[in-house]
């Protein structure tokens, strides 16, 4: 039995090695919408630290790409507007997209 949970925990740490940043990108966005939720229960002002914590979150490149090409929609903006937001998405991708470069491609 110990044999057997020393393997699995041998692929389980092979796996989180494998895929840390997309586990650390997950982990991201679980706090942005933490984020959204504590917005929307109490007033910034009672939250002294939000705003810090957000523009850690948002200072990340990475982060902001993973929003924009694996993350979803509700997410992805605080407008209620589907169609709105979907364009807002579509825009950012773009926008990804023409900045895309020779001197870039290896980012």
């Amino acid at each position: 039995m110990a044999n057997a949970e020393l393997q699995d925990t041998t692929k389980k740490i092979a796996h989180r090695v494998t895929n840390l940043e997309r586990i650390l990108e997950n982990i991201t966005r679980e706090l942005e919408d933490h984020i959204r939720w504590f917005i929307q229960r109490f007033e910034k002002k009672e939250l002294p630290n939000i705003e810090e914590l957000q523009s850690l979150i948002f200072s990340k490149d990475s982060y902001q790409l993973f929003r924009v090409f694996v993350g979803y929609d509700f997410g992805f903006s605080d407008e209620t507007n589907w169609k709105k937001t979907k364009q807002e998405r579509k825009k950012k991708i773009q926008e990804f997209v023409d900045n895309i470069s020779k001197e870039n491609l290896s980012e």
